[in-house]
């Protein structure tokens, strides 16, 4: 929301909304929106970025949203950080393709450590969990999203 209302001559950006809550305002998905896009505007070199991180993701087809047949693109920047005796981990959000995403798994090679229901990426900082230490065991770490 961010990127197309801070383009000259943008006035209104329409998204879906997949959770309203009236009657807890902080958790609507409208008003998180409403609020990301007035906030912190990025600046031309701001805008630069966002193209330039879509483009890394999507090469040189930035329209994902509107393809007729988008799939489901995992998360990105995906970091393990060693923090005394538990591994805290940090991703990006993924993007849903025609189905919503219902959670994410944070896995050591092929074995689940924790679920995790999804949950929105509402600003810039990452999403993040931690697990023991002594789960990971030396293996990569990886965040799938699942649908």
């Amino acid at each position: 929301m961010r990127y197309p209302l801070s383009l000259p001559g943008v006035t209104v950006a329409i998204t879906g909304i997949g959770r309203i809550q009236r009657d807890k305002p902080e958790a609507d998905q409208l008003v998180a929106n409403l609020t990301a896009a007035v906030k912190d505007m990025p600046s031309l070199a701001g805008r630069l970025r966002i193209e330039k991180d879509a483009a890394a993701l999507h090469a040189a087809d930035t329209k994902y949203f509107q393809e007729k047949t988008n799939a489901l693109v995992q998360p990105s920047g995906v970091r393990a950080i060693q923090d005394g005796d538990r591994v805290r981990v940090e991703w990006n959000t993924a993007f849903a393709g025609r189905d919503p995403i219902r959670a994410y798994q944070l896995m050591a090679g092929s074995r689940v450590l924790l679920t995790i229901p999804f949950r929105p990426q509402l600003t810039e900082a990452p999403l993040s969990a931690a697990v023991p230490a002594t789960e990971v065991r030396g293996e990569d770490i990886k965040v799938v999203a699942t649908v």
